[in-house]
């Protein structure tokens, strides 16, 4: 949603996830279902006009209101009304289009996609989800597994393992303000799972830094499709409040397709002759 907001806005993830909290413990001793966030809903918002919070609050009276009052009316609703609804939603969250884009983001990205679709229609959301995110990790693995071995043949390849928990802990190695440059130096690889340190770092960039350099270090081996959009949608953040940034080291790894956000893995080193 933060990428599609027109006034680039940053949302604020623990105080979502307090609030499901709350709602769903709410929920629950009333008989209710599991609340969940539904990002088709604040997309819908945004492309209606909706600037603030209160669109949500809106909403919820609304439901509220139907509820108390259009009980007996909602019973009326035929079942195929609502689940053309749920059909067409599902049509224009999985049509060609959207196919086409994971298509050409890589091949290992409509795999996982596919996947995740097909679990899902399977099975039901949440195994769905659980099953797409298995299949990242797995995938993640053995790509930077086979980065290390090309990138670095004299290394020892790291066990399946080592493997998992690395993506797991913060890459980021340091940070410093340099005068008016602040620089971020990153030593592990930056997968969806580890992004969110990253994320922090940049939250805690000074005010007086007047540009920021991220740079990543020859053993980080793999920076993921998520991770690599995460890096360009910071990028045109930050150009916003015109504070470059820029992203060194990148050019020295290998893209594994012609797009731009596309994982890249690290390149063999050049020994000298």
């Amino acid at each position: 949603i933060d990428r599609i907001d027109p006034f680039h806005r940053k949302s604020e993830p623990n105080r979502l996830l307090l609030a499901m909290g709350i709602s769903n413990i709410a929920s629950s001793l009333v008989g209710g279902l599991t609340i969940i966030p539904g990002g088709v809903k604040s997309k819908v918002n945004i492309a209606s006009g909706g600037r603030t919070l209160w669109a949500n609050f809106t909403n919820a009276i609304c439901l509220i209101l139907y509820l108390l009052v259009g009980r007996e009316w909602i019973n009326m609703i035929p079942k195929g009304v609502l689940a053309a609804v749920l059909i067409y939603t599902g049509w224009k969250m999985c049509e060609p289009l959207i196919w086409n884009h994971i298509a050409s983001i890589g091949r290992s990205q409509l795999a996982i996609f596919s996947l995740t679709v097909l679990a899902t229609l399977l099975t039901d959301l949440l195994w769905g989800i659980v099953i797409g995110v298995i299949a990242k990790l797995i995938l993640n693995a053995a790509l930077y597994r086979r980065a290390i071995a090309v990138a670095e043949p004299q290394m020892n390849k790291p066990s399946i393992a080592e493997t998992i928990g690395v993506f797991f802990r913060n890459p980021v190695a340091s940070c410093e303000l340099r005068g008016a440059e602040y620089h971020i130096h990153l030593d592990k690889p930056l997968v969806c799972f580890n992004s969110m340190a990253l994320g922090k770092e940049l939250d805690r960039v000074p005010s007086e830094a007047q540009s920021v350099f991220v740079h990543l270090d020859r053993k980080i081996g793999l920076i993921d499709h998520t991770s690599c959009e995460i890096l360009m949608h910071v990028v045109r953040e930050f150009s916003h409040n015109a504070v470059p940034v820029s992203v060194v080291g990148l050019e020295r790894m290998r893209r594994l397709s012609k797009h731009h956000a596309c994982a890249h893995v690290a390149h063999p080193a050049l020994t000298p002759a």
